[in-house]
């Protein structure tokens, strides 16, 4: 049986693997726009968790921080990033559309098309 700390960890494992594909030789954003390129990034991140997570017993927000804290962030700045990504940036305008981008990613990557840079580039 695989414990939740178990399942998070192999979830962030993939959500790694993904956006390593999805951002793959993005170029740099115009630093006029590397907040908002950020912003989009981190709800697109939250749709691929939230794809992943669909059937699993695990909270997304659980896998975002514990992503996020494996990258090299303090438990405090992994848990504000969560905690703006859900309420405040995946409500603005862009919201909706990096949450199902990101989803769209993981079905396409799961179906071994693993090209989805593009889905990504679209949204910066």
């Amino acid at each position: 049986m695989v414990s939740d700390d178990q399942e998070t960890v192999e979830l962030c494992n993939k959500v790694h693997s993904i956006m390593q594909d999805a951002t793959k030789d993005l170029p740099i954003p115009d630093p006029n726009k590397a907040r908002d390129s950020r912003k989009k990034i981190s709800v697109f991140t939250y749709g691929v968790i939230s794809e992943l997570t669909d059937t699993k017993k695990v909270h997304k927000d659980k896998v975002y921080e514990k992503y996020l804290i494996m990258g090299g962030l303090s438990h405090d700045q992994a848990n504000s990033i969560v905690g703006r990504t859900r309420d405040e940036f995946a409500q603005q305008e862009f919201g909706e559309k990096c949450l199902s981008m990101g989803r769209e990613a993981v079905i396409q990557w799961q179906s071994d098309d693993k090209n989805i840079k593009p889905l990504l580039k679209a949204l910066l």
